[in-house]
């Protein structure tokens, strides 16, 4: 420490290597730190976006979807001849529609996504097939869900 002072106090042209140094540290520091907190904020901000353009035609393909199976299982439970043809048609429509419901889980707000569960809860109380039940289950391990489809079965 006195060999600094004593070098500072000669005026060694150590000092202002030093002070340039430490100067130069701090600054790299401080610029890489609000470097990375903008380019967080950009990618908030673009993720947030891009659910945000992408919510309306996500909530689309899921009614969309979700109306396919309910003609679906319509279409089984009237069909006197081709029932195989039927329970394909419900087999895809689940597959398409909790395809979809998983993205909306993801996108939507609280109350949405309870929505979409009373919803999906309903629409595989129409599901005649014993073959899908049992795909369902496997597929969603939520109690309330599994239990219901036990039940059913």
């Amino acid at each position: 420490m006195a060999m600094l002072d004593g070098s500072v106090a000669q005026g060694s042209s150590y000092a202002p290597a030093i002070f340039g140094l430490a100067g130069s540290l701090i600054g790299g520091f401080i610029a890489g730190t609000i470097s990375l907190l903008v380019a967080r904020q950009a990618r908030e901000a673009a993720e947030g976006a891009w659910i945000r353009d992408n919510r309306r035609e996500v909530y689309d393909r899921f009614l969309t979807y979700a109306e396919r199976l309910l003609h679906a299982c319509e279409a089984y439970k009237y069909a006197f001849s081709g029932k195989e043809m039927a329970r394909t048609k419900i087999e895809s429509g689940l597959t398409d529609f909790f395809e979809i419901y998983g993205v909306v889980q993801t996108v939507a707000g609280t109350r949405l996504v309870k929505a979409a569960r009373i919803y999906a809860y309903r629409l595989c109380e129409l599901v005649p097939c014993q073959a899908t039940f049992a795909r369902l289950m496997i597929w969603r391990s939520r109690g309330s869900l599994v239990w219901r489809l036990r039940q059913a079965m």
